[in-house]
């Protein structure tokens, strides 16, 4: 494609249908002038000219002509070595083909026999087990039946030994009632009646709808005071269900001016120790637990117990009764504070004992190290020693350093160790 710039300037200052009719025109006069000139070369070639012309083109097609004769008899000479070498490769491709073929068709005559015998065998087997099957049947369904019925026997049986279970744990729970039962009687007649004159306690635990115990103290004021004690032994914390069961039988027995219910190892739902609260009919009862205390001990607060209740019942101002419930409840939390206090102030002495006494034995092991070091004579001082070293605990800390504690009497470790243990 010619440019614009490479034309003459005259193609730049005319229009474009001018600049066109310029082209077509010099195109017409190119023609004219060539085809001109051809024939003015034409004419004005010499006879000499045109001779050697044409020799040489005679001479040029003789050559090319003897050329192509020696090329055309090479071809056909590789032409023939090709067919015969086509041939050869044909007659060979054909024999290994068949070669070929008669082997698969070996093979093939082989696995379809060998198939034909396992197919025959593997036949042979399962009309085997058709005919055991078969002969086996009655058997199965025999079998199957007695399966049925020995799985409704074991059926029957679970049920029979769950319901076993049910009254096993129904009367565990009973036992553990009567042993309360017969705890707290013993207790009242060996330790609670002596100390309180013209006393009398009555066993209601054959009885429904009615607390295990009634009891009947003198007042200071010379009025006898009834009071139902019921015994709880419970694995758990007593429900509030035996609360209110307790409430019913208080209101219930016009003569009862008051209630205690005594928990022997469990609290009591929703009641601290000593707690006092009234009935729906406005009769006082009371919330012990003997949990954590020994035997001893259970005695003495049970009398105190009763002592307050009979006070409280003997206070016939209701507003004065309050007030002092109100009291005695203060009392008694502030004294659980006190034992809380106790047990921390127990716990730190404890500690700085044992403190102490792991400082005193390390001072006398130094001691006696630096007298044997010296060369004094520390037979004394050995044994002291050893004495001290046999005292320490045998437990062994995280970091594998033997504990410095000093171990309790009866055991070769401190509380810390046999708390581990």
């Amino acid at each position: 494609m010619l440019r614009l710039g490479d034309l003459p300037g005259l193609y730049r200052e005319v229009g474009r249908e001018e600049a066109i009719a310029i082209a077509e025109l010099g195109v017409q006069v190119y023609q004219a002038a060539h085809d001109r000139l051809n024939d003015l070369w034409t004419t004005q070639q010499s006879a000499e000219e045109c001779a050697r012309a044409e020799g040489w083109k005679a001479q040029g097609a003789a050559a090319a002509l003897e050329s192509l004769k020696g090329r055309l008899a090479a071809g056909d000479a590789a032409a023939a070595r090709v067919a015969a070498l086509q041939a050869g490769v044909d007659a060979e491709v054909d024999r290994r083909l068949a070669d070929a073929l008669a082997s698969a068709h070996k093979d093939a005559e082989l696995a379809k026999s060998k198939a034909q015998r396992e197919l025959e065998l593997q036949l042979a087997e399962v009309r085997g087990q058709l005919s055991k099957l078969e002969g086996k049947e009655d058997g199965y369904t025999m079998l199957r039946e007695a399966h049925t019925g020995l799985r409704r026997s074991m059926l029957a049986m679970e049920e029979e030994l769950q319901k076993y279970r049910d009254a096993a744990g129904t009367k565990t729970s009973h036992m553990l009632g009567k042993i309360g039962e017969i705890q707290l009687l013993d207790m009242l007649q060996k330790h609670v009646l002596p100390r309180f004159p013209y006393a009398e306690v009555k066993d209601m635990t054959a009885v429904k709808k009615s607390a295990d115990f009634h009891i009947w103290i003198m007042s200071p004021k010379g009025s006898r005071v009834k009071l139902l004690l019921d015994s709880k032994k419970y694995k758990d914390i007593v429900p509030n269900v035996e609360i209110e069961k307790m409430y019913s039988d208080i209101d219930g027995d016009a003569d009862a001016n008051c209630g205690i219910m005594i928990s022997w190892d469990t609290a009591i739902s929703a009641r601290s120790q000593f707690q006092i609260t009234r009935t729906p009919k406005n009769k006082l009862c009371m919330f012990l637990t003997f949990e954590h205390m020994d035997d001893g001990i259970r005695s003495e607060v049970l009398c105190w117990a009763l002592r307050v209740m009979v006070g409280m019942d003997t206070i016939q101002d209701t507003d004065t009764r309050d007030v002092m419930v109100e009291k005695i409840e203060l009392f008694m939390k502030e004294l659980s504070h006190s034992v809380t206090d106790l047990d921390g102030c127990m716990k730190a002495c404890k500690t700085l004992t044992e403190s102490l006494r792991s400082a005193k034995d390390n001072l006398v092991e130094r001691i006696t190290q630096y007298r044997v070091s010296c060369g004094i004579d520390g037979k004394e001082e050995v044994c002291h020693t050893e004495i001290a070293l046999s005292a320490r605990c045998r437990g062994v800390k995280p970091n594998g350093e033997r504990c410095k504690f000093r171990h309790v009497n009866g055991s070769e470790y401190c509380t810390r160790h046999i708390v581990d243990k």
